[in-house]
């Protein structure tokens, strides 16, 4: 038994087991999986640096490493993937969370209703809820009446949204910009045909636009059922156990004193029906935030797409003993396409894509075309070809040093203060259910007692 439980884990048994643990592994392993990587890319790029790792014909920058764009996808997957088994060899375990599956009996009728019908215990004494974001969340009579009923008992900031699409464009994203750096390595070694990488790349970004065009889309579909929900309606996974949750939610209305404690289970039903509609709109626009992704993660990807290259470059300069300010021109050049170009450009894709929803069919192939054109790549190439030109000329021109450096600051600038524009999650429900003997709400266990039974994240 414990007193406090870390997170709540809300989510749709109808959902595939695969998604929903990738959602699980973005959620808890993503911080520990970039730090990880970001650390064995530093000592990747020392040896390069010190001509301890083997190079390659790499076209136009001569001989240059490999090592880093060759492992740093590899070794983030394998952190990703087995961060916590690798910790539980060395002690070292992950948060308390309640997983109904886990927590809640399924072999024993009685047992399991007894527990279900105590949910609220666990409700109450979860730090955190972490809702498995999927189309049908908002369709299911568990999932609204654990989101309404957490949100009741806790401030908004303590509900983290994961839809699994953006676990899965997360997850395998790096994959994409991988085959993308070792193929275009590849063909500049062995053949010209370099450019065949590029329009790779224009493939992956329509690809990108067409995953974040489909998300603004949903955003406005949740305010929709959010705003319009009627309990009457959610899907119930077992028939069966509609009664329970309505029963639940009477308790929870009566115990919040939305109703009076004689109200009807009708009215209980309605007046849920408005807690909904007032609270998880709002709720959910603070959960999910303003960007798709957060700056960490627009910044890790740019890692991905250039970063690896552009240490294996400056280190190669280094180790072949170029002139000093060769080298800081690379550098400059390639950590701000990592840095600023690749992040900003993923976050104009994502306001591109949020506009004129309205469109469909040809018409709206047409403007993802001209936007992806004009808004997208022609900028991209513009940005390129001007930084690239300066980074040739900062070996002989001072002028040429300082405006590289004053790009690489406006720029880095401008993506952290358009990549932190998040909403702040501080809004609390208008009413709180106290969790007490007195409150009408039952906790769970013995009277008085306030301990439940969690489940370990492996």
């Amino acid at each position: 038994t414990t007193e406090r439980i870390k997170a709540f884990l809300s989510h749709n048994w109808s959902v595939p087991r695969w998604k929903k643990l990738v959602a699980l592994i973005f959620h808890f392993n993503m911080d520990v999986a970039s730090c990880g990587s970001a650390l064995f890319t530093f000592l990747l790029a020392i040896w390069t640096a010190a001509g301890s790792l083997p190079f390659v014909d790499d076209g136009a920058y001569g001989r240059s490493g490999f090592f880093i764009r060759l492992l740093v996808v590899p070794i983030f997957f394998i952190l990703l993937f087995f961060t916590r088994d690798l910790g539980r060899v060395f002690g070292f375990y992950g948060p308390l969370v309640f997983l109904d599956k886990a927590c809640i009996i399924q072999v024993d009728a009685r047992a399991q209703r007894a527990a279900i019908l105590k949910l609220g215990a666990f409700l109450a004494k979860s730090d955190q809820m972490i809702v498995i974001y999927s189309n049908v969340y908002l369709k299911k009579l568990w999932t609204v009446y654990e989101v309404a009923s957490f949100l009741a008992l806790h401030p908004v900031d303590r509900m983290k949204v994961v839809p699994v699409t953006q676990a899965i464009v997360f997850v395998f994203g790096p994959l994409i910009f991988y085959i993308f750096n070792i193929g275009n390595l590849v063909l500049v070694a062995t053949s010209n045909l370099y450019l065949l990488g590029y329009a790779i790349g224009l493939v992956c970004g329509c690809g990108g636009m067409y995953v974040l065009r489909t998300w603004a889309r949903d955003r406005i579909l949740i305010q929709s059922r959010l705003s319009e929900f009627d309990v009457h309606e959610c899907i119930c996974f077992l028939e069966a156990d509609r009664p329970v949750v309505y029963g639940n939610i009477a308790t929870l209305m009566k115990a919040s004193r939305a109703v009076h404690r004689h109200a009807s289970e009708d009215e209980a039903l309605g007046a849920f029906n408005a807690l909904v509609q007032s609270i998880l709109p709002n709720a959910f626009d603070r959960a999910l935030g303003q960007r798709y992704f957060q700056l960490k993660h627009y910044l890790l990807f740019g890692l991905f797409a250039n970063g690896a290259a552009a240490l294996d470059y400056t280190c190669s300069e280094i180790a072949r003993d170029e002139v000093p300010r060769k080298v800081l021109g690379t550098f400059l050049l390639n950590s701000f396409l990592a840095a600023s170009v690749w992040p900003l450009t993923m976050m104009l894709m994502e306001v591109v894509t949020s506009r004129f929803l309205h469109l469909q069919g040809w018409r709206e192939r047409l403007f993802m075309f001209f936007a992806f054109l004009f808004g997208i790549v022609t900028p991209f190439v513009l940005v390129l070809g001007c930084a690239s030109a300066l980074a040739e000329e900062v070996v002989d021109s001072n002028w040429a040093l300082a405006a590289m450096l004053l790009i690489h600051a406006v720029f880095f600038t401008l993506t952290a203060v358009v990549g932190s524009g998040r909403r702040g999650c501080c809004m609390r429900a208008p009413q709180t259910v106290v969790g007490d003997r007195g409150s009408g709400l039952s906790l769970g266990g013995p009277e008085g007692s306030s301990s439940v039974e969690a489940e370990e994240v492996d």
